[in-house]
């Protein structure tokens, strides 16, 4: 490789090496357990601790939920206490979803909201 192809390919790479790195921690990744947590196991509160366990016979994970978590029923948000009811339900499966540091991003409660549980 001739000296200025060397030169124009190493301009290249550090030009674009922050641009990447600037788009790849932007991302936010999380990832999302289902089955692994029983409705007597969440919180009253936030901020709060929960134990997920992801598959049978596998450690449980701790995470951590904060005011940023969201709490939904299907696709509606919801309040915590709210959740809690809905997950109370023997026919619903709860969704957990958390980053990579550990925080609980959403809390999914897979089912539907009765028309008088809704506030619109």
């Amino acid at each position: 490789m001739s000296f200025r192809k060397s030169v124009i390919s190493t301009l290249i790479f550090f030009v674009l090496t922050p641009l990447s790195g600037a788009a790849a921690s932007t991302d936010v990744f999380d990832e999302c357990l289902e089955g692994g947590v029983e409705a007597s196991s969440l919180p009253d509160s936030v901020p709060a601790q929960l134990v997920v366990t992801p598959c049978e016979g596998c450690a449980p994970i701790l995470l951590q939920i904060d005011k940023g978590t969201q709490f939904f029923v299907g696709n509606d948000v919801v309040a915590l206490s709210m959740l809690r009811k809905y997950s109370n339900l023997e026919s619903n499966q709860i969704r957990v979803c958390h980053d990579m540091k550990g925080r609980v991003t959403r809390v999914v409660v897979i089912g539907s909201l009765v028309a008088s549980d809704r506030t619109e």
